[in-house]
Order: C-alpha cells, then structure tokens, then sequence
C-alpha cells in the first residue's frame, strides 16, 4: 500500500485480498483526516473506491481531489478501509502520516 500526494490530489495504490471465498465487496473506501484516529465515523474525507476497479488480489491505484479542510495542513493521517458483504465491519490497514508539503 502506497500514498502519494501532489497537486491537491491523492494517489492511493493497494491490493484486496480475499479472506474468505464467499466474500463479496460491500465498500472500499480511503479516510483522510488531520488526526491520526481515522475511520468510517472519525474523518475528515471519505474516499469511495468504484467497487469494479478492485480487483482481489490485483493491485488498484486511483487518484482523487483532497479536501479544501487540508488547506495549510502540513500533513495528513491515511487508511484504507474495506467492508465485506458478509461482516458489519470495515477491514482496515494501519494509519499512515502523509506530508503534504
């Protein structure tokens, strides 16, 4: 999993791997936020991933605007969620700190 941010814009570039062989995706999703506790309630920006770009297994990169809450922020705090059809809970990958300048 990798971020990289310029020009106001996030690239995001992961890989879902399936756990369970009935697993369908629910949602994927990229939570922003200026504090390091971020999830699906706590953030700053929620990112939805268009479900037929995630491929399990396959590695998806997409780009999309940053929020205009990042202005003058000198970093921001990143995790990548996803939720199965079959749990009630997203998934999710270790927050990481991105420098924005």
């Amino acid at each position: 999993m990798k971020f990289q941010v310029a020009n106001n814009q996030i690239a995001a570039t992961f890989t879902v791997k399936k756990t369970t062989e009935s697993a369908k995706l629910d949602q994927v999703k990229l939570f922003l936020s200026k504090s390091i506790l971020t999830d699906h309630v706590l953030s700053d920006q929620d990112i939805n991933v268009d479900l037929p770009q995630v491929l399990f297994g396959t590695e998806t990169r997409i780009t999309r605007q940053l929020s205009d809450k990042f202005k003058g922020q000198a970093y921001i705090f990143v995790r990548i969620g996803v939720k199965s059809s079959s749990a009630g809970e997203y998934i999710y990958t270790p927050v990481q700190k991105i420098m924005l300048n």
